[in-house]
């Protein structure tokens, strides 16, 4: 037999198999012993995972075996029923607690829970969400205000960081990132705006926090690299506009700014850092809406910036990114 139509035999029987129970009066869900899954994985054990979310009305979509946006959306909301950190990864501490919750009649529960929300497809239908990938190809050291009404100014455009040992310009990394995080928004129902879409652009850092001021997003994030003069600093930090600088927009950045970083760590297994209030960035005190700008690694330090450039290092960065603003939206 084929393993499309294995796979379809499988998911029938799974849904015959539930829908039997459910007629029954009363919720017995089956238990899993499925290995760890999230974002990206696939096959026959996201689909058993998918169709108990669906039948617990955490998932409206086909269960298709692709972990996806809307899977990690989901599993978090059944983390939460489980009181299991919500971090969208189906792992050892989820199974075991979904486990044990089955084999205790607990199905009903999880299902009549008061604290149910709606159904995750599309979490973040209505949201606009803007990305701002760092820099650009050519710097531009022409001076522009640091706030409005000041005079004190900084360069239009810095020339960001190079990688130490793959010699690989930040600006082209933070663009990867970011059109992979808009992938990841836009499966979950946002709409996305995007700074820019190549590297051969000319934005300020005034112009880009213009440019989501006009649209009104919801919020924007913008995507950095770092680097310092020790070859050993290594990890990921968040910084917000400070309460002095830009107070209209300082707390809901804030605990942006602290979901992400928790978030972003969780999946890419960076060092944790810290979030930082600045008073000196251009793009936060132009802002109008929530901000920050996450530094995803220290392309000074060689085992960051090797990470940074996989691809598959970069999907976790994108998929840890786009948790922590799940998380600050069902907060």
């Amino acid at each position: 037999m084929k393993r499309s139509a294995t796979v379809k035999l499988i998911c029938t029987v799974l849904a015959i198999g539930l829908s039997l129970l459910f007629a029954a009066g009363s919720l017995a869900l089956p238990t899993l012993s499925v290995g760890v899954l999230s974002y990206g994985s696939y096959g026959e054990e996201v689909e058993q995972l998918q169709a108990v979310l669906s039948e617990l009305g955490f998932f409206e979509d086909e269960a298709d075996g692709l972990y996806d946006a809307n899977t990690v959306a989901a599993v978090k909301l059944l983390q939460k029923r489980l009181a299991v950190t919500p971090d969208g990864v189906f792992g050892p501490k989820t199974r075991t607690a979904y486990n044990a919750m089955v084999s205790e009649g607990g199905g009903e529960k999880l299902m009549n829970s008061e604290s149910k929300a709606a159904p995750s497809t599309k979490a973040l239908a209505g949201k606009l969400i803007g990305i701002d990938p760092g820099h650009q190809t050519a710097a531009d050291l022409e001076l522009e205000p640091v706030r409005p009404g000041s005079d004190e100014s900084k360069v239009r455009m810095s020339v960001g960081a190079t990688g130490v040992k793959t010699g690989m310009e930040e600006y082209k990394i933070v663009l990867q990132i970011g059109l992979k995080l808009k992938r990841m928004l836009e499966e979950a129902g946002a709409k996305v705006v995007l700074s820019r879409t190549s590297n051969d652009v000319s934005l300020s850092n005034i112009e880009r926090a213009q440019l989501m001021n006009d649209v009104n997003v919801d919020l924007w994030v913008r995507l950095h690299c770092d680097r310092a003069s020790s070859s050993e600093q290594s990890g990921a930090r968040v910084l917000v506009p400070s309460r002095s600088s830009n107070a209209s927009i300082y707390q809901q950045s804030l605990e942006l700014g602290k979901d992400v970083l928790w978030s972003f760590c969780s999946v890419t297994g960076a060092k944790k850092r810290t979030v930082v209030a600045r008073s000196d960035q251009t793009g936060f005190n132009w802002s109008k809406r929530p901000v920050i700008a996450i530094e995803m690694g220290y392309l000074s330090n060689v085992n960051d910036d090797l990470k940074l450039n996989r691809d598959s290092y970069q999907e976790l960065c994108a998929q840890g990114i786009f948790e922590g603003i799940l998380e600050y939206y069902s907060e």
